[in-house]
């Protein structure tokens, strides 16, 4: 069971503490706090350890904050202050603290639905986001086999579908 496994990865050795689930519902996030309670419950209230399991959907006031602008102090101002130091007393003064840095707001735009249709295929396909060429067919990028895991449950004639 490769979720078993992952799930143990995550909570255990990574120490995860904050899970996002991006989707159209939240199975994994129910999946995730039942193997929570059952396996690692008791550890966490020893370690006083709690940890959030958030759905993108249901969850998006607590995920989602927005940066404020910080301006930068002007540079005259910061000059000026060091000539008057210098004037008025021979004292040690402490180097002028650096302007904090600007942090570049990055514009919240909608993904297109290019971008959307192909990161559902190399999510399918199990390929990254750039190895999905758009002049491609889909059994081009398959390389002529139709993956494993894709593969639909059909039953041949005369036998039950499961």
């Amino acid at each position: 069971m490769q979720r078993i496994e992952t799930q143990d990865v995550l909570l255990q050795e990574q120490d995860i503490d904050r899970f996002i689930e991006i989707g159209p519902s939240d199975t994994l996030l129910g999946i995730t706090n039942k193997t929570l309670a059952s396996k690692y419950q008791i550890t966490d209230i020893a370690r006083a350890k709690s940890r959030s399991l958030q759905s993108y959907e249901k969850d998006v006031k607590e995920i989602r904050f927005d940066v404020e602008e910080v301006a930068p102090e002007p540079v005259k101002a910061v000059e000026a202050s060091k000539a008057q130091a210098a004037v008025a007393a021979p004292v040690a003064v402490a180097a002028p603290v650096a302007a904090a840095a600007v942090v570049s707001k990055i514009p919240d735009v909608p993904a297109s639905a290019k971008e959307l249709v192909i990161c559902i295929i190399a999510q399918k396909l199990r390929k990254g986001f750039r190895e999905v060429e758009l002049g491609q067919s889909i059994k081009q990028l398959v390389g002529g086999e139709f993956p494993y895991h894709l593969r639909p449950n059909i039953a041949k004639e005369g036998e039950k579908r499961e």
